[in-house]
């Protein structure tokens, strides 16, 4: 999981562009994979990077804050965040069932891509599933989408610069190793007169 974590870092804080430019690409993808339910969240993502100028492979890449290890424990938080806000307790929003509803989602995400489901009944089932609860997962995804979107800008950002300045001071110190290093060769060893004509 380390080397994961830290793959993904290198991934990001190496990235083209300027550095509010991949900052804004993951600010873009963690809100995006959050608010819009898989198989979209790419989709969305990159038709989204253009027109903020985000780094779109990193914006891809940020959309999988939210995959099947993190669904049966996103969604049913969204639906419980919006029902509470919207005080909507009638409908069956408890966390066990909301659990159980979350892992539901999440299977059904994988049978999307592994097995002959079609992209109809998948949206027919996404909605079966949460359809009453519609409301209020788009007010808790939207409410969870923004609270970590500008935390993840500011980070990357942060971690981007602080990346980029240590790499240009680590080449400008090996730069200025050779220079010595040729400096010195020079003047103990000063190359060898020119052949008499």
């Amino acid at each position: 999981m380390k080397r994961t974590i830290r793959y993904y870092f290198y991934r990001v804080v190496r990235a083209r562009g300027e550095p509010e430019d991949v900052a804004r690409a993951v600010a873009l993808g963690v809100f995006v994979g959050l608010v819009v339910p898989p198989p979209f969240q790419i989709l969305v993502a990159l038709a989204l990077a253009f027109p903020v100028r985000a780094n779109r492979p990193v914006a891809v890449l940020a959309t999988f804050v939210n995959n099947p290890l993190t669904m049966p424990v996103f969604y049913p938080f969204a639906c419980f965040l919006g029902m509470t806000i919207l005080g909507r307790t009638d409908e069956p929003a408890t966390w066990a069932h909301l659990q159980g509803l979350g892992r539901d989602v999440s299977a059904l995400s994988r049978d999307l891509f592994t097995t002959d489901l079609t992209l109809v009944s998948y949206l027919q089932h996404l909605w079966a599933e949460l359809g009453p609860m519609f409301w209020g997962f788009l007010l808790g995804s939207l409410l969870i989408g923004l609270a970590t979107a500008v935390p993840a800008y500011a980070l990357t950002l942060w971690g981007v610069r602080r990346f980029r300045a240590h790499r240009a001071k680590r080449l400008a110190a090996k730069a200025a190793g050779r220079h010595r290093l040729a400096d010195w060769l020079h003047r103990h060893h000063p190359p060898p007169p020119p052949p008499p004509e």
